[in-house]
């Protein structure tokens, strides 16, 4: 994933998705807007589209999608790969967090 990758070779996380993605279509969602991006100074980052009708909140295609990771380890060190805590799937198929 470009998040991780950019923050392994820049020992921080991006500000915001602009120059870590290589396509454009990478940082919008399926309504072509852009997608919100938070990153914690603990590594966690969470990734949010705001479903069609672009509001947080909503059912069915208005529902927020939401994907959260850790980019680091217990340790502090940064992670070879995203840790999934929620991935987008999981948000539409469950209420439960994928497994750690």
């Amino acid at each position: 994933m470009a998040i991780s990758a950019y923050a392994r070779s820049q020992e921080r996380l991006p500000l915001d998705l602009t120059g870590v993605c290589q396509y454009r279509d990478e940082s919008v969602d399926g309504w072509k807007r852009p997608i919100h991006y938070e990153a914690s100074p603990d590594g966690t980052v969470a990734l949010t589209s705001y479903g069609k009708d672009a509001k947080p909140g909503g059912t069915g295609e208005d529902a927020d999608i939401v994907a959260v990771f850790l980019t680091r380890g217990p340790d502090g060190n940064w992670l070879p790969e995203p840790q999934w805590l929620t991935a987008p799937l999981d948000m539409l198929t469950s209420s439960q967090p994928a497994s750690k």
